[in-house]
Parts: structure tokens; sequence; C-alpha cells
């Protein structure tokens, strides 16, 4: 798996979902979309293809294939810990005290239980995401590389499955499933992410072991993609499992990231404006800080900002709302540039410690390592 600057493009559009959610309170179009879903998504097709290239590897190679979950565990926490836990000891010790009854929750990375239960919207909660994927990161790799690969189609299903049991029972009152529908904190436990990691992890494994069907199938793709497009823009109820806003956003992902994956060796394709414009690239670099700081960052700039626009003329008070909203955004961009040069991008230099290829010393045949962003 090479790096593909397309897949940069999906999670810049992801994290402006996320913004545009938070920051405007279901007042513009985004709304619509759930971008934490379109991170779910790219997730578990990158992290299966990782995994199912290094099982691949263990398995001709004869490596073990518990060195091959350590060289991913690290370089994954290399990638998330370093400015996860910076925030995370940032705010405990310099913001809220309300929130210091959840600290060990935030550090162990099961937030996501913990506001579930407790059913409180802090400056930080939006972290439970990453608390999900952290879960998904340390269970699924031993099933992947663990597990006979004639099982793993059959296990993918089965969370896709329980994925969408879960969000049915939300909305249904499902017999059985009562701890699910508890309260409206329910989307963030882990089972009904599975539908998202699920559909990504699919994705990569038509992509890996099954090809030419993944070639036959476009159409049908890409037409799940789209009429769940239309159904998102267009539809207002969302009191139907199958229309849950969390189920159509993975599709239209999975329809997403086939549609880049089939057209990434051509020069041109209908959505290259799009997909390879080199600003929602670079956002998409820095769309890891970018979704860290955006919901924390008003907590401490929004009432500095508006001291400073009381001094601006009378004409633009009206203008107050859309005018902080634009400082944030910018505000936002330089801090997540800094986190990304300071101090990301030198911890990411420490993954050639844990590189994903091995070398078998008796036949001298080296592999080539696993590039993903």
């Amino acid at each position: 798996m090479k790096y593909i600057k397309e897949l940069d493009s999906i999670r810049a559009i992801a994290a402006l979902i996320v913004i545009f959610h938070h920051w405007l309170h279901g007042k513009f179009i985004t709304d619509k979309f759930d971008g934490v879903a379109m991170f779910f998504v790219l997730s578990g097709f990158l992290i299966s293809g990782i995994l199912f290239e290094n099982k691949n590897k263990a398995e001709t190679l004869g490596t073990p294939k518990v060195q091959a979950f350590k060289n991913f565990f690290f370089r994954r926490a290399i990638r998330i810990f370093p400015i996860y836990y910076l925030v995370v000891f940032f705010v405990f010790f310099l913001g809220h005290q309300s929130q210091a009854h959840g600290f060990l929750y935030y550090l162990t990375y099961t937030s996501n239980f913990y506001i579930f239960h407790t059913q409180q919207w802090g400056e930080f909660t939006h972290l439970w995401s990453l608390a999900v994927e952290e879960q998904f990161y340390f269970i699924w790799p031993w099933i992947i590389l663990f597990v006979n690969k004639r099982n793993i189609l059959a296990i993918i299903i089965t969370f896709i499955l329980i994925g969408y049991i879960s969000i049915y029972a939300i909305y249904t009152s499902l017999p059985g499933f009562t701890f699910l529908f508890r309260n409206g904190f329910s989307y963030m436990l882990t089972p009904a992410c599975l539908l998202s990691l699920g559909l990504g992890s699919l994705l990569s494994w038509i992509n890996y072991y099954k090809p030419n069907v993944l070639q036959n199938s476009y159409l049908f793709i890409y037409l799940i993609a789209i009429l769940s497009f239309t159904v998102t823009i267009f539809n207002k109820n969302y009191t139907i499992a199958f229309f849950d806003r969390r189920i159509l956003t993975s599709l239209i992902t999975f329809g997403l990231i086939a549609y880049i994956y089939r057209n990434k060796e051509k020069r041109y394709s209908m959505f290259s404006f799009i997909l390879r414009n080199k600003i929602l690239i670079g956002l998409g670099k820095i769309s890891y800080g970018i979704y860290l700081y955006h919901f924390i960052l008003p907590y401490y700039s929004y009432n500095v900002l508006s001291y400073v626009n009381n001094a601006l003329p009378e004409f633009l008070n009206k203008y107050q709302k859309p005018l902080l909203f634009v400082e944030n955004f910018f505000i936002l961009l330089l801090v997540s540039i800094l986190s990304w040069k300071i101090i990301e991008l030198p911890f990411l230099k420490l993954k050639k410690y844990f590189e994903y290829g091995q070398v078998n010393k008796q036949s001298n045949i080296s592999t080539v390592e696993v590039v993903v962003r």
C-alpha cells in the first residue's frame, strides 16, 4: 500500500464536516453527514490493508506474527499518543476542573464508556472517537494476524452486522440491547461504530484478496454511494436505522475510497479537482491535529477574540459570529500546522525503528515497508 494523496483529501473533508457540525450547531448542510464515520471507514480500510500485507509477509518469510503486532502497535502509538496525551494533560491540569473525574478514562482510551455513563459533554469529549479507534487497533490486529484468512471475511461481516444491529437497537429499543439506548450518547459505544470500521475493513479485504471482484463491482458500489448521498441530502427523518447518518456516510465513504483506488493511476478523473486539490491534501496531512484541537480551542479563544472584536467599528457588529468562526478557524490551522511540524513530524521519524518490513537472513529476502500516513 503506497501513499495515495487523495485519501488525505478524505481526511480533510471529514475534519471539516466535524468542525462545521460542532461550531455551527447543525446550521449547515454538513450536519447531514457524519465526519467521524468517514474517519472510521478510512481507518478500517488502511489498518486492515497494513495487517493483510504483514500477515502475508510473516507467513511467507516465517517471521513471528507477534513481532508484526508489536511493530504495528508501536507505529500507531508514535502517530497517535504524543499530541493526544499533550491535549489530555493540558485540559486536566490547565483547563476546567469539571473534567478531572474522567482523567483515568481518557488516559486509557475508554472515555467513550465514561461519557456514555455520565452523559456529560465537556471541552474534549470529542476524544471519544479516538477511544473507539484505539480499542479497534488493539483488538483487530490479533484477529487479522492469527485467524485463518479463510475466516476473516466472516468476522468482518459479523462486525458489520453487530454495528448495524446496534444502530437499529438505538432507534427501535430492540429487546436484549437495552444497554445501548439508555441515553443519547449510545452512538459513542464501540459496538455502534463497528459498521463503519467493518465496511472499511471489507473494502480492504476485497481489494487485497479479491481485486477482480472489486473491478467487476464498481458500478454497484457507485450506485449505492450515490443513492446514500441523495438520501442524505434530501431525507429529513433520521429515526429509521437504515437512514442513520452514520450508515449513509459510511456507504458514501466506501464508494469514495473505491473510486479513488480505481482511478489512482489516472492523470485525471471526474473528481480530481476536489480529491487532488492541494489545499485539501494539505489539510488532510494535519487533520489529526485539527480534529484534536478544534473543540478545545474556542473554550480558550472566545473571550480574547470577543474582546478584540469589540474594538471593531459598529457596522461590523452584526458579523460577530461569522468573524469569530473565521478567526478561530485560522488559529486552529496555525496551531495544527505548528503541532505537525514541531511535535508530530519529529515523533514520526521514530517509526523507522519499528518497520513493518522484516528480513529473512537465511534467504536474504527483504520486504518493502508499508507506507501509510
